[in-house]
């Protein structure tokens, strides 16, 4: 039986399966060195090749349209992600933003010290405040160029 629509079935299953070995060997290459480019021409080509593929096939009933329906929204999803992220990672924190942040921070807790009185439990509490407020901007930029430390 050599069906057409098998064999469009199977080369979406090949093309499906070499999409995902490749992203896995990118993200966690074989000799223990860092993940390559995540956001290669290669998956790109290949997420939209795989959607277009989709496209090809002919539903034959209801529940062969849900499928495919189903299939394109979530190819379309992930390509959209893909696309999200590359925005992300060529859209970092401005600089200009942190120095500024970090400044007027400064200022605000150097006049929160020159007003208060000088005794151990007011500098305690500036400097848990400032610890707190520095480790919420690391957080905040961490969480946003997305490394992690495990």
């Amino acid at each position: 039986m050599d069906d057409p629509a098998v064999a469009l079935l199977q080369e979406i299953r090949d093309l499906l399966q070499r999409a995902v070995a490749f992203r896995i060997r990118l993200t966690w290459p074989e000799d223990g060195s860092a993940p390559g480019n995540l956001d290669s021409p290669e998956m790109t080509r290949a997420t939209e090749g795989l959607e277009a593929k989709i496209r090809e096939l002919s539903p034959r009933n209801e529940v062969q349209r849900e499928f495919r329906s189903r299939a394109l929204q979530i190819s379309g999803d992930v390509l959209g992600t893909r696309w999200l992220r590359m925005a992300q990672l060529s859209n970092p924190v401005p600089l200009l933003f942190l120095v500024v942040l970090v400044f007027w921070l400064s200022i605000l807790f150097g006049t929160f010290g020159l007003f208060a009185p000088n005794n151990a439990t007011v500098i305690a509490a500036l400097v848990l405040c400032a610890v707190a407020v520095s480790g919420s901007i690391f957080l905040i930029l961490e969480m946003h160029t997305g490394h992690s430390t495990g």
